[in-house]
């Protein structure tokens, strides 16, 4: 028998066209690995967003645009490089400089079983109060870093094995 809690796992994990907000265990693995490896570093969470309404607008939906019930400011999983498999970008905070230590991480999956490789990551990074989208509101297959509300912000564009920040 399949166990109840299998079947909620692999529906949150399946992904839609428009990307989740929900790291599947491959994903959490990559990423506690890669926290291991830094450990000046932490997950950031929806409290370092400082916009906690920004977010409740984001999860009910708002002007036309779709909800996105489990939508977090600072992780997304797609397929942001278009090649069929769900990729993940996690945005994570050094614990010295919590308000402007910010770092993204892009991690391309790969074929079942493997482990997800780190394919980006740039530190330094302002992100307080900006969020990641991925589908709605963003649009399809676009995979942006920015201000809520707003056009200020950069496009993550996959670049052959790695991504590339543009305005």
């Amino acid at each position: 028998m399949v166990s109840p809690r299998l079947i909620i796992a692999i529906i949150l994990c399946a992904g839609t066209a428009s990307g989740r907000h929900t790291l599947c265990p491959q994903e959490s693995s990559a990423l506690a690995d890669w926290l291991t490896s830094h450990p000046e570093y932490r997950a950031a969470t929806s409290a370092d967003c400082a916009c906690a309404e920004d977010i409740r607008k984001v999860r009910a939906g708002w002007g036309g645009v779709p909800a996105v019930p489990d939508y977090d400011p600072y992780r997304v999983v797609g397929d942001f490089n278009k090649d069929g498999l769900e990729d993940a970008a996690v945005v994570v905070v050094k614990r010295s400089n919590p308000l402007h230590g910010f770092g993204l991480l892009v991690f391309n999956g790969n074929r079942k079983g493997s482990p997800y490789s780190l394919a980006f990551s740039k530190m330094g990074l302002d992100l307080q109060g900006n969020g990641l989208f991925f589908g709605p509101p963003a649009g399809e297959n676009l995979l942006l870093l920015g201000r809520f509300y707003s056009d200020d912000g950069v496009v993550v564009t996959p670049k052959k094995e790695t991504y590339t920040l543009s305005q």
